[in-house]
C-alpha cells in the first residue's frame, strides 16, 4: 500500500508538471504565485486521487488523472482564460504522445512489447519525465537565445484543427496500445508504434506552427493599419503646420500696419478697441493654432487627437520636458507607446466623478540616447499590478489589455524597463528605454 502511495503521488506530481510546462512553455499562460491557490489545488488533486485509489485502486485512480487535471488551469494558472480550459485536452493528449513515443522506442530497444513498458512503473515514471525534459531544455535554449516567446493565436479555425488532429492521433495510437497486448509480432508493432507517435508528435508540432502563422498575419496587418493611422495623423499634423506657416507668413507682411494701428489707439487711449484689435490679432496669427506638446512632431501628431479628447472630458493634462527627434526607438515603437499610455490615462481619468480631481502629467526626456517617460493619473479605483503586469478590471478580457500588451512588447524589444505604481489614488508608469 505504501509504495502505491509513493508510485501515485510521483506520477501525479510529474503528469502536473507536464500538463503546466506545456501551458508555460508553449502557450505562454502566466503561472500563480499564490501559494494558497497552489495548496487547494494540490490537496484536492491529492484527495480525490487517493480516494479514488481506496475504493476502486490504483490503476482506476491513475487513469482519471487526465480528468481530474483540469484542477491546474482552475487553480495554479494567473488568469482563468476560456482557452486555457478549451486547449486543455489538446495538452493532455499532446504530452501523451511524447510520452507514449518514449515507452515504443524504450519496447524497441528492449525487444518487449509496448505493454510491458508501461506496467513497469519505474520506466512508466521515466517516460513521464521525458515531455518535462524537453520541455525544459526548450526553455532554457530560448533564454539562453534571449528568443522571444512566440503567442500562438487559437481562432475557431484553429481550436478545429487541434481537436481533429488530437482525436485521430489519439486513435491511431491506442489501436497500436491495444495490439501490443496481444500475440501479435512485437517487433513490427513496436516499430510500427514508435513511427506513428513520432508522426503524430511531428503533426502537433505543425498544428502549432499554423497557429504562429496565423498570429503572426493578424500582427502583421495590426501593425499595416496602426502604421496607416499614424501616417494620416502625422499628415494632419503637417496640413496644419502649413496652414499655421501660411497665416503667420500674411501676417508678417502686415506687421508695420497692425503696429501703427496698435500705436495710434494706444496714443488716442481708446483701450476698449485696443484690446479688440490685440485679440483679433493672436487669433489671426496663428500663434495657438498647433500646439506643441513634446517637441517631437511626429509624437505630437499621434497624441494630438488623445490630448482633444481628454480636453472635451475636461481632463487637465500637464506636459513637462522634451523628446529629441532622432532617437535609437523606431518612431512606430515610440509612438505605440505614448499613444497606448496616454490613452489609458484618460480612460482612467474620465471614470474619476470629481472633474476638478481629473489630472494627468506627462514627463518625458532623454539622456545619453535614453528616453524616459513617465506618465501620472488620478484613478477612480485601484488599478491591481501583479509581478509588474497589469490585470484588466473589466469584463472581456480576451479584447482588453491589448495597449498594454502592445507598450510592454515594444519596450521589451530595445531591452528596456517599465514599472507600475499605484498609490494614493494616482496610477504612474515609469518607462526607460
Amino acid at each position: 500500500m505504501r509504495e502505491d502511495i509513493v508510485y501515485l503521488t510521483l506520477y501525479l506530481v510529474t503528469e502536473m508538471m507536464n500538463y503546466l510546462l506545456a501551458y508555460r512553455v508553449i502557450f505562454q499562460a502566466e503561472i500563480t504565485r499564490d501559494k494558497r491557490r497552489w495548496a487547494a489545488g494540490i490537496v484536492s488533486l491529492l484527495v480525490i486521487h487517493f480516494f479514488i485509489m481506496v475504493m476502486y485502486g490504483e490503476k482506476t485512480s491513475e487513469s482519471v488523472s487526465a480528468v481530474t487535471m483540469i484542477m491546474l488551469p482552475l487553480c495554479m494558472l494567473q488568469k482563468k482564460e476560456k482557452k486555457n480550459f478549451i486547449i486543455y485536452p489538446f495538452i493532455v493528449i499532446g504530452t501523451s504522445n511524447i510520452m507514449i513515443s518514449v515507452s515504443f522506442l524504450c519496447a524497441v530497444l528492449f525487444e518487449v512489447s509496448e505493454f510491458n513498458i508501461i506496467e513497469n512503473d519505474i520506466i512508466r515514471l521515466f517516460c513521464q519525465c521525458m515531455p518535462i525534459i524537453m520541455m525544459f531544455g526548450l526553455d532554457m535554449y530560448r533564454r539562453h537565445k534571449k528568443k522571444k516567446l512566440i503567442y500562438i493565436q487559437l481562432g475557431r479555425q484553429q481550436y478545429i484543427l487541434f481537436y481533429i488532429g488530437i482525436v485521430c492521433t489519439y486513435f491511431m495510437i491506442s489501436a497500436l496500445q491495444v495490439l501490443s497486448k496481444e500475440n501479435a509480432s512485437k517487433s513490427v508493432i513496436n516499430v510500427c508504434g514508435l513511427a506513428i507517435s513520432f508522426a503524430c508528435i511531428v503533426f502537433i508540432f505543425l498544428i502549432l506552427w499554423q497557429g504562429i502563422v496565423v498570429y503572426r498575419e493578424i500582427q502583421y496587418k495590426e501593425r499595416c493599419e496602426m502604421n496607416e493611422q499614424y501616417l494620416e495623423l502625422q499628415a494632419e499634423h503637417y496640413r496644419q503646420l502649413m496652414a499655421q506657416d501660411e497665416k503667420m507668413r500674411k501676417f508678417r507682411h502686415d506687421m508695420n500696419s497692425h503696429i501703427n494701428m496698435l500705436k495710434y489707439y494706444c496714443e488716442s487711449q481708446q483701450y476698449p478697441v485696443l484690446n479688440n484689435y490685440l485679440s483679433n490679432m493672436v487669433r489671426e496669427s496663428a500663434v495657438y493654432d498647433v500646439a506643441v506638446y513634446t517637441r517631437n512632431r511626429s509624437v505630437d501628431a499621434v497624441i494630438a487627437p488623445l490630448a482633444q479628447m481628454a480636453q472635451e472630458k475636461n481632463i487637465k493634462i500637464t506636459w513637462n520636458g522634451i523628446l529629441p527627434e532622432q532617437t535609437k526607438v523606431a518612431l512606430y515603437d515610440l509612438c505605440t507607446i505614448m499613444s497606448n499610455l496616454l490613452k489609458n490615462a484618460v480612460e482612467a481619468c474620465d471614470e474619476v466623478p470629481e472633474e476638478n480631481e481629473r489630472k494627468i502629467e506627462v514627463k518625458v526626456g532623454s539622456y545619453n540616447n535614453q528616453i524616459f517617460l513617465t506618465i501620472r493619473n488620478t484613478v477612480a479605483k485601484k488599478v491591481i499590478v501583479e509581478n509588474q503586469n497589469l490585470i484588466t478590471s473589466k469584463k472581456d478580457r480576451d479584447n482588453h489589455g491589448i495597449g498594454s500588451q502592445n507598450v510592454k512588447e515594444a519596450v521589451e524589444k530595445y531591452d528596456g524597463t517599465i514599472l507600475y505604481l499605484c498609490e494614493n489614488g494616482w496610477f504612474e508608469v515609469k518607462i526607460g528605454i
